[in-house]
């Protein structure tokens, strides 16, 4: 599968995360999505508050996004959930390494794509085991980022991606991953012109529909918003 995705100017209004393993790592594509864009005010609805996620939000702390949550009351036995309300911001670099690596391992792609818009470098270290397997994450997506227009240096554990460059659309390869080809299309979403992602099949295991959910979102702001 392939995706065709063009640039969007904001995202405001609101949208529900799917439940699931990939709960937080979809949280994560629509905040950092949200924040990239000065005008954004987007209600992200159903993000559990496990202690993954609420990792994930001190984590986006650090990097001083704009993040509201309205924490839900939980039936007994299960973890709570949230809504968030995520404004543009300009997002500050931060280094992921340890603990947060190996809890957030699969959403290294996310965390890289927020080092692109971010204003400063991004390092994301101790990630090697992404390498591992028939398909070296690592390696794939430094090439994609480089096909954007994105300064990064490639390490044997991780990358260092500057950030403060406006990616360019291009034919990229997300080698059927979920998390790589999230990640290649929130860039994407951000470039300027169009960008053809390639084997982009990974995304409906994790988000059916997402990219024409955002394009719908991005569509509504549109007409929403002030001029």
């Amino acid at each position: 599968m392939d995706k065709l995705i063009k640039p969007i100017k904001a995202l405001h209004g609101e949208i529900a995360v799917p439940e699931g393993e990939w709960n937080a790592l979809c949280a994560m594509a629509l905040i950092v999505a949200a924040s990239s864009y000065a005008r954004s005010d987007l209600t992200i609805q159903g993000v559990s508050l496990d202690s993954k996620g609420r990792r994930m939000l001190q984590v986006f702390g650090w990097m001083d996004a704009k993040i509201e949550v309205e924490k839900h009351r939980a039936e007994p036995g299960s973890e709570p959930t949230g809504t968030l309300k995520v404004r543009g911001a300009e997002i500050r670099p931060t280094k992921i390494a340890g603990e947060i690596a190996t809890m957030f391992l699969h959403e290294t792609p996310l965390w890289i794509a927020a080092g692109a818009f971010s204003s400063g470098e991004m390092v994301v270290r101790e990630v090697a085991a992404l390498r591992e397997g028939e398909l070296d994450r690592i390696d794939a997506l430094v090439e994609a980022l480089r096909r954007m227009g994105i300064r990064v240096g490639e390490m044997p554990d991780g990358v260092v991606v500057e950030g403060g460059r406006r990616p360019q659309g291009a034919e990229v390869d997300a080698k059927g991953d979920g998390p790589l080809a999230m990640s290649l299309a929130l860039l994407a979403f951000r470039a300027e012109g169009e960008t053809a992602v390639r084997n982009a099949d990974g995304l409906d295991r994790i988000w059916p529909g997402f990219v024409e959910a955002v394009e719908d979102l991005a569509a509504r702001t549109r007409h929403e918003m002030p001029a």
